[in-house]
């Protein structure tokens, strides 16, 4: 809705509801929650105290960023010519985007041809950098038309980031409840099922728990009961049984890790053909949103097919369990998993 529409309708329903309009500032407030996304967002680092006030900001807003389509009038100098008043459409080019700066998402005009770049009083708050007095008064000529003096400059601001999380991402923190860290529960029926063919006459392997530390001990009643609670281990009374061994994370915590080492010597292999580096580039052409999975989660996703359960079997120096879903160390679950994605 261009904003000369909107700014009508306000005033027409602001009539019927004086009571959330009754001083300056809250009618201001309220204008600036229907405009616009593109303009809200530049409107909330300013500073405003009357409903005119911020009417005159997002007039010079809107007009900056090219949405009301009218000629305008600016100043252009050069070192071959100089005119004023001169009449021309808005530069369809404009381009605007949200970067973080210091890890702070701010909107910004890219390649806007300046000579400087400008920030608000208000986001260097936010970011908690200083800014120092000039010794002279610089005037800044905004898209609008308007001149902007200003007499203080920030130095040496942060252009590094630190390492953006997929948590941090503003539609993950909406939708939670989508983007879970680990599956909830049991998964649905896929199409696809994990089988584990063995050779023939192949008879059940079960080995000896190996030998833990204290501290993998208390992990060993910890993780598996996680899994339990999940669905995706049940107890078993399965003739199979493989050990359990713990690997140490880059983050000190420790992974539960089932060794089926034995499982695989008699699996039959289920061999694929691993894609080329070229047709893979064929098909990522043209893609600029590209997408990672937890594999992790990726992998319980699948269930065991049902007679196929108890050769998943491992031993704890407390109990015996079996995996309803596909665990990792399979030799055949890369396979299998690679038919899910596709």
């Amino acid at each position: 809705m261009p904003l000369g529409e909107y700014e009508r309708k306000f005033e027409r329903l602001s009539r019927y509801a004086p009571h959330m309009v009754n001083t300056e500032l809250t009618k201001a407030k309220r204008f600036e929650m229907g405009l616009r996304p593109e303009i809200k967002g530049i409107m909330a680092a300013q500073l405003y105290t009357t409903y005119a006030e911020a009417l005159r900001r997002a007039q010079a807003i809107s007009n900056g960023l090219g949405l009301e389509k009218k000629p305008m009038h600016g100043v252009e100098s050069s070192e071959k010519r100089k005119w004023q008043g001169h009449e021309g459409e808005q530069d369809t080019d404009e381009i605007t985007g949200i970067l973080p700066i210091s890890n702070i998402p701010a909107i910004v005009l890219i390649d806007s041809g300046a000579t400087h770049s400008f920030i608000s009083n208000v986001f260097m708050d936010k970011i908690g950098n200083k800014y120092e007095k000039m010794n002279g008064v610089l005037d800044v000529s905004i898209p609008s038309g308007e001149i902007i003096s200003t007499n203080q400059i920030v130095k040496d601001i942060n252009k590094r980031q630190s390492e953006q999380k997929v948590k941090d991402t503003s539609v993950v923190q909406e939708f939670d409840d989508v983007f879970p860290e680990d599956l909830p529960g049991i998964p649905l029926d896929q199409q696809v099922e994990f089988i584990i063919d063995l050779a023939p006459r192949t008879a059940p392997v079960s080995k000896a728990p190996y030998r833990m530390a204290p501290k993998e001990l208390q992990e060993l009643k910890m993780q598996p009961q996680e899994l339990l609670d999940k669905g995706f281990i049940r107890p078993s009374v399965s003739p199979w049984g493989a050990p359990v061994l713990f690997v140490k994370k880059k983050d000190g915590s420790m992974r539960m890790c089932i060794d089926y080492r034995e499982l695989n010597r008699l699996t039959i292999k289920n061999k694929y053909p691993l894609p080329r580096i070229e047709d893979l580039f064929d098909q990522l052409k043209g893609a600029k949103v590209f997408s990672k999975i937890d594999l992790r989660s990726g992998y319980h996703q699948l269930k065991v097919k049902g007679y196929d359960i108890p050769k998943t079997a491992f031993r704890t120096r407390y109990r015996h369990y079996e995996f309803t879903v596909m665990p990792f160390g399979l030799t055949n679950a890369p396979a299998v998993f690679m038919d899910l994605v596709n």
